[in-house]
Protein backbone atom coordinates (compact mmCIF):
# COMPACT_ATOMS: atom_id res chain seq x y z
CA UNK A 1 0.00 0.00 0.00
CA UNK A 2 2.80 2.39 1.07
CA UNK A 3 4.14 1.92 -2.87
CA UNK A 4 1.10 3.60 -3.92
CA UNK A 5 0.72 6.43 -2.29
CA UNK A 6 2.87 8.28 -4.63
CA UNK A 7 0.03 7.04 -7.44
CA UNK A 8 -2.67 8.80 -5.13
CA UNK A 9 -0.72 12.17 -5.41
CA UNK A 10 -0.62 12.25 -8.71
CA UNK A 11 -4.06 11.45 -9.52
CA UNK A 12 -5.22 14.17 -7.22
CA UNK A 13 -5.64 16.12 -10.09
CA UNK A 14 -8.03 14.67 -11.97
CA UNK A 15 -10.51 14.61 -8.66
CA UNK A 16 -11.92 16.63 -6.30
CA UNK A 17 -9.66 15.34 -3.87
CA UNK A 18 -7.01 17.35 -1.28
CA UNK A 19 -3.71 15.30 -2.22
CA UNK A 20 -2.18 17.62 0.03
CA UNK A 21 -3.78 16.12 3.13
CA UNK A 22 -3.96 12.58 3.30
CA UNK A 23 -5.00 10.12 5.96
CA UNK A 24 -4.86 6.62 6.76
CA UNK A 25 -6.96 4.88 8.61
CA UNK A 26 -7.86 1.15 10.09
CA UNK A 27 -8.78 -0.95 13.03
CA UNK A 28 -7.35 -3.97 14.72
CA UNK A 29 -4.18 -5.50 12.29
CA UNK A 30 -4.95 -2.97 9.84
CA UNK A 31 -4.20 -0.04 12.23
CA UNK A 32 -0.74 -1.76 12.85
CA UNK A 33 -0.29 -1.60 8.81
CA UNK A 34 -1.46 1.61 8.71
CA UNK A 35 1.19 2.45 11.09
CA UNK A 36 3.59 0.86 9.16
CA UNK A 37 2.29 2.62 5.74
CA UNK A 38 2.80 5.85 7.54
CA UNK A 39 6.14 5.09 8.67
CA UNK A 40 7.14 3.37 5.47
CA UNK A 41 6.03 6.48 3.54
CA UNK A 42 8.45 8.40 5.33
CA UNK A 43 11.47 6.44 5.11
CA UNK A 44 11.02 6.43 1.09
CA UNK A 45 10.52 9.55 0.87
CA UNK A 46 7.27 9.45 -0.22
CA UNK A 47 4.17 11.74 -0.57
CA UNK A 48 3.63 13.09 3.27
CA UNK A 49 0.47 11.29 4.95
CA UNK A 50 -0.74 14.25 7.44
CA UNK A 51 -3.17 11.97 9.77
CA UNK A 52 -2.79 8.24 10.93
CA UNK A 53 -6.12 6.94 12.53
CA UNK A 54 -5.14 4.12 14.87
CA UNK A 55 -7.88 2.11 15.96
CA UNK A 56 -7.97 -1.01 18.79
CA UNK A 57 -4.28 -1.43 17.20
CA UNK A 58 -1.16 -3.01 18.53
CA UNK A 59 1.35 -1.06 18.74
CA UNK A 60 3.11 -2.44 21.84
CA UNK A 61 4.35 -6.02 20.61
CA UNK A 62 6.13 -6.41 24.35
CA UNK A 63 2.47 -7.58 25.89
CA UNK A 64 3.47 -6.48 28.83
CA UNK A 65 0.88 -3.57 29.40
CA UNK A 66 -1.72 -3.18 31.82
CA UNK A 67 -4.63 -3.91 28.94
CA UNK A 68 -2.69 -7.03 27.72
CA UNK A 69 -3.16 -8.13 31.91
CA UNK A 70 -7.04 -7.05 32.24
CA UNK A 71 -8.13 -8.97 29.22
CA UNK A 72 -5.62 -12.02 29.10
CA UNK A 73 -8.91 -14.03 30.07
CA UNK A 74 -10.50 -12.41 26.94
CA UNK A 75 -12.90 -10.06 26.21
CA UNK A 76 -15.93 -12.25 27.63
CA UNK A 77 -14.16 -12.55 31.34
CA UNK A 78 -15.68 -8.58 31.39
CA UNK A 79 -19.12 -8.25 29.40
CA UNK A 80 -21.08 -7.60 32.35
CA UNK A 81 -19.13 -6.21 34.79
Amino acid sequence: MASRTPRVSATRTRSAADGTRKAVADNSVGGDMTAAISLMAKDRDDPKISYQVLMVSATDASVETASYREFAGGIRDHIGR
